[in-house]
């Protein structure tokens, strides 16, 4: 049996409460949420063509099937926001060495 601390029964008991009451809080989805919804994301990073699968993750949820729209979609801004970061960084070190080849010749 998995035994849950008490602060991780009151994060999930307040998540769902702010779900409730239509709360204007930002919603954040728990660590178990988090986890499948990156688990899904490895497999299919675009739920929106997939009504059904959608649907699905969210029934699983327990949340509205906007929010994992929303979810997904800003997960796939962070993983292009942090591939343009990366390419800028390769860019860079690619123009100090030829900065430096220069210097040298």
């Amino acid at each position: 049996m998995q035994q849950c601390s008490s602060s991780a029964i009151f994060s999930e008991l307040t998540a769902r409460v702010l779900l409730a009451a239509g709360s204007s809080q930002k919603r954040r989805f728990t660590k178990t949420q988090v986890r499948l919804l990156e688990h899904t994301f490895q497999s299919l990073q675009r739920p929106n063509c997939y009504q059904k699968a959608k649907a699905d993750l969210a029934r699983e949820l327990g949340v509205q099937p906007r929010q994992v729209d929303i979810w997904f979609q800003n997960r796939r801004a962070r993983g292009k926001a942090k591939a343009t970061d990366s390419d800028c960084d390769v860019l860079r070190q690619r123009w100090q060495d030829l900065i430096f080849e220069r210097t040298i010749t």
